[in-house]
């Protein structure tokens, strides 16, 4: 019966790679989230101020785009990632506004035994300080699907800066090591 409370819309215009720029494809894209379920909003305020769903319901729009490349360089390659949404609408009573980027780079060497690729990585996903102020700025994952790559299910988009570097390498051809 909840799922029937949530109403989730998404269109995209993609690049396919090549056709704008050599190596490289990008995508806009559009995602509408509306939740009336009889549920309990969760956010920063004290939970006597958290309006339920079904009174005073969410209503976000992100909007957000990406681009993807892959560039042959030297002995190896070199890809990119650059990812950004920008969020709008109400969070119950409250005016939302959040937003989240990601910036990725690596080279792979193609030629050397392991294939080593180094990666470094950087995201930053806005967060609420203030729950006094009449907004909600904390970013809001829509569809909080990262259980498949994170077994802490607590890892989310939200309030959260990361950065680092990685050193990938395949021992094997089906074998990698990071």
């Amino acid at each position: 019966n909840e799922i029937s409370g949530i109403d989730l819309f998404y269109t995209a215009l993609t690049s396919k790679r090549d056709k704008l720029l050599p190596g490289t494809e990008g995508r806009l894209f559009y995602m509408y989230y509306g939740d009336d379920r009889k549920t309990q909003v969760v956010d920063n305020r004290p939970v006597i101020n958290r309006p339920f769903l079904n009174r005073q319901n969410l209503a976000i729009h992100t909007i957000g785009s990406h681009l993807l490349t892959l560039q042959q360089m030297g002995s190896g390659s070199i890809d990119g990632l650059l990812w950004g949404a920008y969020q709008f609408g109400d969070w119950t009573n409250l005016n939302h506004q959040a937003w989240a980027v990601d910036a990725e780079v690596g080279y792979q060497w193609s030629n050397l035994p392991m294939k080593p690729w180094l990666r470094a990585v950087y995201f930053r996903g806005s967060g609420d300080n203030n729950s006094k102020d009449g907004k909600h700025t904390t970013f809001f994952q829509l569809l909080p699907t990262v259980r498949a790559y994170a077994k802490f299910p607590y890892f989310n988009l939200m309030n959260l800066q990361d950065a680092f570097v990685e050193m990938i390498v395949s021992p094997t051809q089906k074998f990698k090591v990071a």
